[in-house]
């Protein structure tokens, strides 16, 4: 097997799909008409597609659901976090910062931004994690 006819072979599964480009078909097509094997590969390929479409599909039995559940261990539930909102206004406000200033010509006033990114960092409980953070890259105060 030459390396036209490997990649043949991992061309006709994405063909059948349909996934396979024009181009690509084109190339496929001119192979399988001067290799014999190649062509053999395809058929087999399609009779395989036929008889598997032909089965029955398959149904699990009754509480198949409720069994995999079962032998699934117990997860603890989160408690509430109340930290959540000013960690997701966090992020947001620093993704805007940072995709502003990578850019050449802000859309925001650039004097502003920091404001506005401190500002988002004022609503972090003191004594936090995320408000320690924040006072020690100095956007927030202690």
């Amino acid at each position: 097997m030459n390396s036209d006819c490997r990649q043949a072979r991992r061309w006709l599964s994405v063909h059948r799909d349909g996934e396979l480009s024009a181009r690509r078909s084109e190339r496929l097509a001119r192979h399988l008409a001067g290799c014999p094997a190649c062509r053999q590969a395809a058929a087999e390929l399609e009779a395989l597609t036929v008889r598997l479409a032909a089965l029955p599909a398959a149904e699990p039995r009754a509480g198949f659901a409720g069994r995999v559940l079962a032998r699934l261990p117990a997860q603890p539930r989160l408690a509430a976090r109340p930290l959540m909102p000013a960690t997701a206004l966090a992020s947001v406000a620093l993704g805007l910062w940072l995709g502003l200033s990578l850019q050449g010509e802000p859309a925001l006033d650039e004097p502003n931004l920091p404001t506005m990114v401190a500002t988002a960092f004022d609503v972090l409980p003191a004594g936090t994690v995320s408000r320690n953070y924040a006072t020690m890259l100095g956007v927030a105060e202690e």
